[in-house]
């Protein structure tokens, strides 16, 4: 049996060099070198030392890249140097197969956080109010106010910088921007609609603020606004709505009905244009404004679309006094006139009660620009379509057939401090009748001399509301 053989000082490293085999390069026609076979290795300064290390699948510490096999080589000056060059590279690839390991068995890094900016955090806020059920008007208001005057400018902003500093500087921007407009011909832009522009964002950003994720507390809450000054709403007094109504019937004004009960009822607008037959009773005049979604009729972006009541409490049955149910029965022969003509090209199909000739329903914004229109061939002072529900409300006061509690009731104000806080100047009648009632439970020595109270027949005076 032959002796075991000693292992060798210096594994995986052998001296090579580059002679070749001529014998058999003649024999065969290619390049064959001798190898370990070159009798002239036995010569210590004949040939070069090289290394090579055989290592399994792993990080190649060179390239950092997986590797299946890994077969680092090199060459040396010597025997020793080539050994310490193969171990180095072998030490070497151990560290990267440990680093690999630990950092594939650690937990993952959190993610970087998100910059969230200021149009993303309101877009989320908005998606938020519409999951709450915000009326659609308001919410195309809150969008018109944000595309046109707050994301043009800080909409790119991340929503952490955003201070009350800055919303009071964006503010100050937006009403600077009034000499161009007027240059340009265009509304210029007063402090109560960035105000609403204020609250719009106040709003939204609250619904940032409870989540606590973006920003902690709602910056909007620092900003303050001077005392907004009461306006004076014009409302129209007995007198003057009479004359409407007679310049309307004069002309045969097609919607002659919807001044009548606008003014009998005080309805809102789109309480008006959404009115169908089916909600009137035509022998009894009760007026049954319901609570479905498409109950009344907005305009969204100029287009006009179905909408539920404004509140909870504004669907009630409300009654029609006789004129006013006359003037109903008149425009519902009037109308059956019209689909008559129109035949298969009516276009009503839910029975609306104010209708173009085609049947088309009425376009709110028209009715408002036709109303406005009459008054000023009536020769009567301009008010907006919604100051005759202010107007009704008022007679309704000054005649002393309604109290405050009615008027609240007929207006479905959600409570009788709304309905005191806009009407309770708006009665001038009434309180030259309470001045002169006071005047008289005064005992005197002798009558004080009789004269007109100077509010006698001073009806359409506005009030200070809020």
């Amino acid at each position: 049996m032959p002796p075991a053989r000693k292992p060798s000082r210096f594994p995986g490293v052998a001296r090579r060099c580059g002679c070749r085999d001529r014998a058999e390069e003649e024999r065969t026609g290619r390049a064959v070198k001798l190898g370990a076979r070159c009798p002239k290795l036995r010569d210590a300064r004949h040939g070069t030392w090289h290394w090579r290390a055989e290592l399994g699948p792993g990080i190649n510490p060179a390239t950092g890249e997986w590797e299946e096999r890994r077969r680092p080589s090199g060459r040396a000056d010597s025997a020793t140097a080539a050994r310490d060059a193969r171990q180095a590279a072998i030490d070497a690839a151990r560290a990267a197969d440990k680093a690999y390991a630990e950092q594939k068995n650690a937990p993952s890094p959190p993610p970087p956080p998100e910059v969230v900016t200021v149009r993303q955090a309101l877009e989320a806020a908005m998606a938020a109010k519409r999951v709450k059920g915000l009326a659609a008007s308001t919410l195309s208001g809150y969008q018109q106010h944000l595309d046109s005057y707050i994301y043009p400018e800080l909409g790119d902003r991340p929503i952490g910088g955003l201070t009350a500093q800055v919303l009071r500087d964006r503010y100050a921007e937006i009403l600077a921007t009034n000499p161009a407009r007027i240059a340009r011909g265009e509304h210029t832009i007063d402090r109560a609609t960035v105000h609403a522009i204020h609250c719009t964002v106040r709003s939204l950003l609250s619904v940032v603020a409870k989540d606590g994720v973006h920003l902690t507390r709602n910056p909007a809450r620092d900003v303050e606004f001077g005392h907004r000054h009461k306006k004076a709403i014009k409302v129209w007094g007995a007198e003057q709505l009479g004359a409407f109504l007679d310049f309307t019937e004069k002309i045969d004004d097609h919607m002659v009905v919807a001044w009548h009960i606008m003014i009998c009822l005080g309805l809102r607008r789109g309480e008006l244009c959404g009115l169908r037959w089916s909600y009137i009773d035509l022998d009894t005049g009760v007026v049954t404004i319901p609570s479905d979604k498409d109950a009344t009729r907005i305009v969204v972006r100029n287009k006009a679309q179905g909408s539920a009541p404004k509140t909870p409490g504004s669907a009630a049955a409300l009654v029609l006094d006789a004129a006013t149910l006359a003037a109903v029965r008149r425009h519902k022969a009037r109308q059956a006139g019209w689909r008559l003509a129109a035949g298969r090209f009516w276009r009503d199909e839910v029975g609306m009660v104010l209708t173009y000739e085609d049947g088309r329903p009425c376009h709110p914004d028209s009715v408002s620009q036709r109303f406005k229109r009459l008054a000023a061939r009536a020769c009567l002072p301009e008010i907006p379509l919604k100051n005759l529900r202010h107007s009704s409300a008022t007679h309704g006061l000054n005649s002393g057939a309604e109290d405050i509690f009615a008027v609240s009731r007929r207006l479905r104000h959600s409570s009788t401090r709304i309905t005191s806080e806009f009407y309770a100047g708006e009665t001038p009648v009434l309180n030259a009748a309470a001045a002169e009632a006071r005047s008289a439970a005064i005992p005197r020595a002798r009558p004080p001399h009789p004269a007109p109270h100077p509010t006698q027949g001073d009806e359409g005076v506005g009030a200070e509301t809020g």
